[in-house]
């Protein structure tokens, strides 16, 4: 979880920080 492509970060919006987290390991997949 050290390098995340850029690409998961334009599914969840940069306010959302918090929910990144969560949404980087569903949207990741």
């Amino acid at each position: 979880m050290a390098k995340m492509p850029s690409r998961h970060y334009e599914y969840v919006p940069r306010g959302k920080r918090e929910r990144e987290r969560e949404g980087l390991t569903v949207v990741g997949r």
